[in-house]
């Protein structure tokens, strides 16, 4: 076989670089090569010009809009057959400087200010030291699987602050409901966020809003599923924890702790909050397919609870106390404001084959329906 060796190469193309290349070629008709080391600075706007040159490159770039700033390769190892790019295995470890990206996998323009990278075949990952995308800043480690092709999961973990536009985003792809908006900026502190083609997403870290609470979220979706494993909300009034399984078919909820609508009014853009407080605990299953395996269990009591959300009359629940025992909800008592009446009410719901029945008693100081 033919042997070519080659030590402590240099080369430039355009203002890329090439330096202490090492390389052996193999073989006459279809020469393996193996290069051992070599290190680089590489002017990426170039080289995503050159991309139409080389169908590898582009079969690797697609999907890519903008591709832009400079990065060193510390350490990069390659193998394979010479004339098959596409099938080689490449091991790289490197430095970013400045890198635009924008493709329409993202939510926007993402900017690699400084960090470091490292690609083994098929998975790229990066330690970020100074990132951006939309109008959120973030730090930490990002890890893309199946680059090649289709990008199918990206791992991240995340510590920074999301603006408006990246709340927005989030919201819209996670198809959630506008009234649970929360104001920004958002500071995250060790989010982890993944993403699976075939699986969803899933999120899990601590937040706070600007002047309001802090609270810890562990929660995925897949499809219309949502789970939240974990919502607790925590400031100088609140200390509060949720739990949320919702399908299509069934919804399982759990809620225990203080809670003080004054927090709210703190995290959520939407809805005009009063001063009440709710406080107990209780965990309900409703079963939307067969009302009659719904069960709650627990009792909570509050006071001065302004409902913000799907009411078309203001309101306000004065005071409450209600407890639950397996497919039955007994209001103990309960005092409401209804836009400018007052009512009271004692009985119990349960579950029917047809949803909800009821037996409540009614008492009001009168009925204005203008």
């Amino acid at each position: 076989d033919n042997l070519v060796d080659i030590t402590k190469l240099s080369a430039r193309m355009g203002s890329s670089s090439l330096s202490h290349v090492s390389a052996l070629l193999t073989g006459r008709n279809d020469p393996v090569l193996e290069l051992r080391s070599g290190n680089a600075a590489i002017n990426i706007t170039e080289v995503f010009g050159w991309r139409t040159w080389h169908p590898a490159l582009e079969h690797l770039l697609q999907g890519v809009d903008t591709l832009a700033g400079k990065f060193t390769l510390t350490a990069l190892k390659i193998t394979g057959h010479l004339y098959r790019p596409e099938a080689w295995r490449i091991i790289a470890h490197g430095a970013l400087d400045r890198i635009v990206v924008q493709s329409p996998l993202l939510p926007g323009q993402v900017g690699l200010v400084k960090g470091t990278f490292s690609y083994v075949p098929d998975k790229l990952s990066f330690s970020l030291k100074e990132a951006s995308i939309l109008d959120s800043t973030v730090t930490g480690t990002a890890v893309l699987s199946n680059i090649t092709t289709t990008v199918s999961a990206i791992d991240a973990t995340l510590n920074g602050t999301s603006g408006r536009k990246t709340v927005d985003w989030a919201f819209e792809n996670l198809k959630l409901p506008p009234e649970l908006m929360v104001k920004t900026p958002l500071a995250l502190s060790d989010a982890h966020v993944v993403w699976q083609r075939e699986k969803g997403v899933s999120f899990s870290g601590t937040a706070s809003v600007s002047n309001g609470p802090r609270f810890s979220v562990d929660l995925s979706q897949q499809g219309a599923d949502l789970t939240v494993r974990k919502l607790s909300i925590r400031d100088q009034e609140t200390k509060a924890s949720f739990t949320l399984n919702w399908q299509k078919q069934a919804a399982d909820f759990s809620f225990s702790g203080l809670l003080a609508e004054s927090t709210l009014s703190r995290i959520f853009e939407q809805g005009t909050f009063g001063s009440g407080t709710m406080q107990g605990e209780l965990h309900s299953l409703v079963r939307i397919d067969e009302p009659l395996k719904s069960r709650i269990q627990g009792s909570l009591i509050g006071s001065e609870l302004f409902i913000p959300w799907g009411m078309p009359i203001p309101t306000t629940v004065n005071k409450f106390v209600f407890h639950a025992d397996g497919d039955v909800l007994t209001v103990d008592s309960a005092n409401v404001t209804w836009g400018k009446n007052h009512y009271d009410m004692t009985g119990a719901v349960t579950t029917s084959d047809e949803g909800l029945a009821s037996s409540m008693t009614l008492s009001a100081d009168g009925i204005d329906i203008d």
